[in-house]
C-alpha cells in the first residue's frame, strides 16, 4: 500500500494542492492574515496533509506561538471559507458565533465574506454580538443580498423564548 499512498500523494500535490493553497492564501488575505499559506506536511494512508505556515520567514515558529487567539480564529475561518468555496453542492452554511475573539475590524471582514457567500448559498449565523449583526447588515446591503433577522426573547412566565422578526428596541 505504500506505493499507492505515495502515488495518491504525488497526484494530489500535482493537481489539487496548488488550487487549495491559492484559495486558502486568498481567504487568509481577505481576513488580513497576510503572508500565511498552506504547506505540505506529507502523506499518510493515502491522504495528503497540510498545515498553515508563514510565507518567507527568517525564523520558523509555530503559528499558535505568534498569532493571537483572534488571529487563530480568523485562520480557522479562512480554512472554512476555502472549503466552502471548493464545495460544489452550494449547501447552506450555518455558523454559531463565528467572530468570538475577533477584533472589531476583522469582524467586518468576516461579515463581508459571509455576504459574498450569501450570493450563492444560504448563510445562517447565530450570534449574540449586536455589533456583528450591524456589520452583517451593512455587508448584505453592500453585496445586494437579502437579510432576514430574528431574535429570541425571554418570557417572564418561564416558558420557552419567543421568536421575534426583528431585534428588540434596546439592541437597535
Amino acid at each position: 500500500t505504500q506505493g499507492i499512498s505515495r502515488k495518491a500523494a504525488d497526484l494530489t500535490r500535482e493537481y489539487v494542492t496548488s488550487v487549495i493553497r491559492d484559495r486558502f492564501t486568498r481567504e487568509s488575505d481577505r481576513l488580513k492574515l497576510e503572508r500565511v499559506t498552506l504547506v505540505d506536511v506529507g502523506g499518510k494512508k493515502g491522504t495528503l496533509q497540510h498545515q498553515p505556515a508563514f510565507v518567507s520567514v527568517v525564523q520558523q515558529a509555530p503559528l499558535p506561538r505568534v498569532l493571537s487567539e483572534g488571529e487563530q480564529t480568523a485562520l480557522g475561518l479562512a480554512g472554512f471559507f476555502t472549503e466552502a468555496h471548493l464545495e460544489p453542492s452550494l449547501s447552506a452554511i450555518v455558523l454559531d458565533d463565528p467572530v468570538s475573539s475577533l477584533d472589531h475590524v476583522r469582524r467586518g471582514y468576516v461579515a463581508a465574506r459571509l455576504a459574498m457567500l450569501a450570493k450563492e448559498r444560504q448563510v445562517i449565523v447565530f450570534t449574540h454580538d449586536i455589533a456583528f449583526v450591524a456589520d452583517l447588515r451593512l455587508a448584505a446591503e453592500s453585496e445586494a443580498v437579502g437579510l432576514c433577522e430574528r431574535s429570541m426573547e425571554r418570557r417572564r412566565s418561564g416558558q420557552p423564548g419567543a421568536c421575534l422578526t426583528s431585534h428588540p428596541w434596546k439592541e437597535k
